[in-house]
C-alpha cells in the first residue's frame, strides 16, 4: 500500500518539480516578514517549519538545506538554538525585535564567525555595550549589516572606570585590514563606537546617533564619506554642533563626490555648520535631504544664515529647489519648511528642513528665493514678517491654513506695508509679484473680511493688485456679499486684479445671483 501511495503521489505535478526549484519556492517564504521601527524588512526562517509538515520529501529537502534556517528572529531560545543547529555553518542574520534576558546574548561569541547581519532593537545599554564589545574582540569577515538600537534612559550608570566608547580590533593600528571588510550597512542609535573607528568605511547605508558621545570633527566627517564612495542613505546626529574648526569651502582636498547617494539627512547641528558641510559635497540631483537644524547663535534683528552654499550647482537639488513648499509652526521657536516637485502632491519631499532657536525661529538667507507657490499654516506674524514676506521675489500664490481670525488679520495687515528697516531685507515692498490668496480652513469674522478688503485695496493702489482669492473648506463662516462688492469694486478700478472666487461663484450659484449682480 506505501508503494502504491508513493506511486500516486509522484504522478501529482508538485511532486515531479526538480529539488532546486523546490528549494527556490521554500526560500520565498523566508523573505521580508518582520518589521520593526527603522530596522529594514528582516527574513524569518520559521515560516519553513510549515513545509516541513507537509510530507516527508518535503521534510528532508528543507531540513537538508542550511541556508534556510539562517534567518533567525530570536524570540524564543529554544527555537533560536534549533535553528543554529539546522544552519550548520552557512552564514547567519540574526534579528532581536525585542528585549531579551540578559542570559540570551552571550552565544553571539560563539557563531561570531558566522554572523552576515545582526539586527538588535529595543535591548538595554547594558546589553548593547556587552554585544558590541563581543563584536569588537576579533575581526568579522562576514558581517554586512549591523543594527544596535537601545531604549535606556540616557543617563544609565556604567561600572566605574567604563567609558562609553568602544574601539574595534585593530582600531588602534592604521596599517591593519578594516576588522569588517564585508559591512555595507551600519545602523547604530546610538553609537558606541569611536569616530577614529576604521569600521567607518566601504558603506552603503551609514546611520549614526552620536548624542551619548562627544562629537566629531568635520574634518572626520568629511574622511569617514571620503572612506565611503558608494554611499547610497547618510543620516547623522549629533548634540550640538560638529567640534573642531569649519574647513574652508575653497579647500577642494575635502571635497566628496558621492554619485550614488539618495537620501541625506544631518540632525541638531547649527545652519552655520550644515552649509559648511554641504559645501564640500559633490551628489547627484536625485538626493533628498533632511536637515533638523538648531540655531541658538542669532536673534532675528541679526543677518540671518545662509544653508544653501554660493557653489550649489554641485548639490542639483538643493540649487535648483522646487518651486513649490509648505511652512509650518510645529511651536513658537520651531518651524518645519518642506519643498516637493509638485504642488498638492505632498508625497516626495526634495528637501525637509525643521529649524529652532532660543527665540522666534528663522528660515536661512536665500532658502525661498525660487519658491512660487507657498502654503503657510500656524506661523505667527514674527516669523513670516522676518522669513517670508521680504525674502520671497518670485512668490505668486500664497495660501493660509488652519488660522483664526485675530492672528490672520495681523498677517494680511504685514502684506502690504513696507518693512521697518529695508536695509535687512532684499524686497521694499512684501510678495511683489503675489497675485493669488487662498485661505483654507479659516474662520472668517467681519473683522477679517475688511482686512481682506484692505489688504486688496492697498496692493491695487501700489500696482501689484489680486488676480484671485479662493477660499476652501472655510465651513459655515464664508464670507458676506459685502466683502465681495468691495473686492469686486477693487477689481474694476485696477482693471486686473481678482477675477476668480471658487468659493464667491459657488455661494451665489445657490441663490440662483451671478457675478455681475453683485456691486
Amino acid at each position: 500500500m506505501e508503494a502504491v501511495a508513493h506511486l500516486r503521489s509522484s504522478r501529482v505535478s508538485v511532486n515531479r518539480l526538480p529539488p532546486e526549484l523546490l528549494l527556490y519556492i521554500f526560500s520565498l517564504l523566508i523573505c521580508g516578514t518582520a518589521k520593526s521601527g527603522d530596522s529594514p524588512s528582516f527574513p524569518n526562517s520559521a515560516k519553513v517549519i510549515l513545509v516541513t509538515h507537509v510530507c516527508r520529501t518535503w521534510r528532508n529537502l528543507a531540513l537538508g538545506a542550511p541556508d534556510l534556517w539562517s534567518s533567525i528572529v530570536a524570540t524564543n531560545p529554544t527555537r533560536t538554538a534549533e535553528f543554529l543547529e539546522r544552519s550548520q555553518r552557512a552564514l547567519l542574520d540574526i534579528y532581536f525585535p525585542q528585549r531579551l534576558p540578559e542570559t540570551f546574548y552571550p552565544w553571539i561569541d560563539y557563531i561570531h564567525d558566522r554572523i552576515r547581519s545582526l539586527v538588535i532593537q529595543s535591548a538595554s545599554f547594558t546589553t548593547v555595550m556587552c554585544i558590541a564589545k563581543q563584536l569588537s574582540r576579533e575581526r568579522r569577515p562576514h558581517l554586512e549589516t549591523l543594527h544596535l538600537t537601545y531604549d535606556s534612559p540616557a543617563d544609565e550608570l556604567l561600572p566605574p572606570g567604563q567609558s562609553r566608547v568602544i574601539s574595534f580590533h585593530g582600531d588602534d593600528d592604521p596599517s591593519q585590514p578594516s576588522p569588517t571588510p564585508s559591512l555595507r550597512s551600519l545602523h547604530l542609535f546610538p553609537t558606541l563606537l569611536s569616530w577614529n573607528s576604521s569600521i567607518y568605511s566601504n558603506l552603503s547605508v551609514l546611520d549614526i546617533d552620536g548624542t551619548k558621545i562627544a562629537a566629531p570633527t568635520e574634518e572626520r566627517v568629511l574622511q569617514i564619506l571620503q572612506q565611503c564612495p558608494g554611499l547610497a542613505e547618510f543620516r547623522l546626529r549629533v548634540k550640538g554642533d560638529l567640534a573642531g574648526p569649519r574647513i574652508s569651502s575653497a579647500d577642494g582636498a575635502w571635497d566628496v563626490n558621492l554619485p550614488l547617494l539618495s537620501s541625506f539627512a544631518l540632525e541638531t547641528v547649527s545652519t552655520v555648520c550644515a552649509e559648511s558641510l554641504l559645501s564640500h559635497l559633490i551628489l547627484p540631483s536625485c538626493t533628498t535631504f533632511l536637515l533638523k537644524l538648531d540655531d541658538t547663535s542669532h536673534v532675528i534683528s541679526s543677518p540671518l544664515p545662509r544653508l544653501i552654499p554660493p557653489s550649489s550647482d554641485r548639490i542639483p537639488a538643493l540649487t535648483s529647489l522646487t518651486k513649490n513648499a509648505v511652512l509650518k509652526g510645529i511651536s513658537p521657536n520651531e518651524i518645519k519648511l518642506t519643498f516637493y516637485p509638485h504642488p498638492r502632491d505632498l508625497s516626495k519631499p526634495v528637501l525637509t528642513l525643521h529649524l529652532k532657536s532660543p527665540d522666534e525661529a528663522v528660515l536661512p538667507s536665500g532658502i525661498l528665493d525660487t519658491v512660487e507657490t507657498l502654503e503657510v499654516q500656524s506661523l505667527s506674524y514674527a516669523i513670516l514678517e522676518h522669513s517670508v514676506f521680504y525674502r520671497t521675489p518670485v512668490l505668486h500664490s500664497l495660501s493660509f491654513q488652519y488660522y483664526e481670525g485675530g492672528e490672520l488679520e495681523r498677517i494680511l495687515e504685514g502684506l502690504w506695508r513696507p518693512p521697518a528697516d529695508p536695509l535687512l531685507y532684499p524686497l521694499a515692498f512684501p510678495c511683489t509679484r503675489l497675485e493669488t490668496l487662498e485661505f483654507q480652513h479659516v474662520g472668517f469674522g467681519p473683522a477679517l473680511e475688511d482686512c481682506v478688503v484692505d489688504l486688496a485695496r492697498a496692493r491695487a493702489e501700489k500696482g501689484l493688485p489680486l488676480r484671485c482669492i479662493t477660499l476652501r473648506d472655510c465651513g459655515d463662516a464664508t464670507p458676506g456679499w459685502r466683502m465681495y462688492g468691495h473686492l469686486r469694486r477693487i477689481s474694476s478700478e485696477a482693471e486686473r486684479g481678482v477675477n476668480s472666487f471658487t468659493a464667491l461663484a459657488e455661494r451665489l450659484q445657490a441663490f440662483g445671483v451671478s457675478l455681475r449682480d453683485v456691486e
